[in-house]
């Protein structure tokens, strides 16, 4: 009997030890203005490197702005080692009745060690609009390409004239450790009374495949179930 209690007081432990390690969030964060990527600061959050910001463009029409990407805040998060996120804030995405803004700007992510893990890229608006409801267009979208300049994928969310494709994402197999990404962001404010659109947050997310101290506690804890299980199921 103190056998068996000494097995079934190992198989809870060894439950509470993986599920509580496995459900842990990891909270990896940084905040960077777009200028001081583009002028050749990289991120390295968790075994993300985010890196070679370039190709900076903003134009606009109408009386709209140009962006200036000093007034673009990204913060780069490790949410879990599985899922990464850059949310980007800013007023600066905005245009008015018949206005035009147009901004494009591609970057780099790699895993450090070159470990092939990336296996897919999101892409959602969080807080946007259009003039009305109905009258502006709203653009993101992005293609993915792999580090011999393959593409891999594309994407777009979208709110046109209130007709909302939202959130869109993309996923390859076989992982890779290298994507670069091409993004444009495009409003257009429709020529009507309170014609307009605006975007102030979008998220871009990255999901890899889990690390193996991961799998190794899942494995923990499936195995310590088990054990739980088998020890507990009456004999007869």
């Amino acid at each position: 009997m103190k056998v068996r209690k000494s097995w079934l007081f190992l198989g809870v432990i060894a439950i509470a030890l993986g599920l509580s390690l496995l459900s842990s969030p990891t909270t990896q964060a940084y905040t960077v203005t777009l200028d001081k990527l583009l002028a050749g600061e990289n991120v390295t959050i968790g075994d993300k490197i985010f890196q070679n910001w370039r190709n900076y463009s903003s134009i606009a029409s109408g009386g709209a702005l140009p962006v200036n990407p000093v007034n673009v805040t990204l913060f780069f998060t490790e949410v879990t080692d599985s899922l990464y996120r850059i949310d980007y804030q800013t007023g600066s995405f905005a245009v008015g009745r018949n206005e035009y803004q147009d901004t494009r700007f591609t970057y780099d992510v790699a895993v450090v060690g070159g470990i092939a893990k990336i296996h897919d890229n999101g892409l959602e608006l969080i807080s946007f609009g259009v003039g009305d409801n109905t009258k502006g267009i709203i653009n993101i979208s992005e293609t993915i390409f792999d580090a011999a300049g393959n593409t891999i994928g594309t994407k777009l969310v979208q709110d046109n004239k209130g007709v909302i494709i939202n959130p869109a994402h993309f996923e390859w197999d076989p992982p890779v450790a290298f994507i670069t990404i091409n993004k444009d962001i495009a409003l257009t404010g429709l020529d009507e009374v309170n014609g307009g659109a605006f975007i102030s947050d979008f998220d871009q997310t990255f999901s890899q495949i889990p690390e193996p101290t991961t799998l190794i506690l899942l494995g923990s804890g499936l195995l310590g179930a088990a054990l739980y299980r088998r020890l507990r199921k009456p004999k007869g």
